[in-house]
């Protein structure tokens, strides 16, 4: 497995967040986070269940200007309009496009539609009465 590099906003150690869903505990989702700052990059869904998340997420991590970019994106990001839930993520899909999802297993809301960047993802969650005001 690839070694995570250091965070680059803090410089703290890095760690690979696993998840898994009740109706599908096989297609888990993956990121990389610090353990300092809690800075994350973006998730990635394992639906082939070929494990190959982790070393996107991995990937990710390790790709600087990406990462930086969501992280500036991230911080715009408000939380879920519908449930209260602060917990929402930035998530890049295996096509390539952005959304934004609730992280609360009940509520799962998400932005209709794809974004070609995060700042457009997160911009439309937030204007569209999705995001907390």
């Amino acid at each position: 497995m690839p070694e995570l590099k250091p965070c680059p906003f803090c410089g703290g150690s890095a760690k690979i967040y696993a998840s898994t869903m009740r109706t599908y505990p096989n297609h888990g989702k993956h990121y990389c986070y610090c353990e300092k700052c809690l800075a994350s990059g973006p998730s990635f869904s394992d639906l082939e269940n070929d494990g190959s998340s982790v070393f996107k997420a991995i990937e990710a991590w390790n790709r600087r200007d990406e990462l930086t970019d969501v992280m500036t994106a991230k911080v715009k990001l408000r939380g879920c309009g519908l449930c209260k839930n602060e917990h929402v993520r930035l998530e890049r899909l295996p096509n390539g496009f952005w959304h934004v999802v609730c992280d609360r297993y009940a509520c799962d809301r998400k932005v209709d539609h794809y974004y070609d960047n995060p700042d457009e993802a997160v911009y439309q969650w937030n204007t569209k009465n999705y995001g907390l005001i």
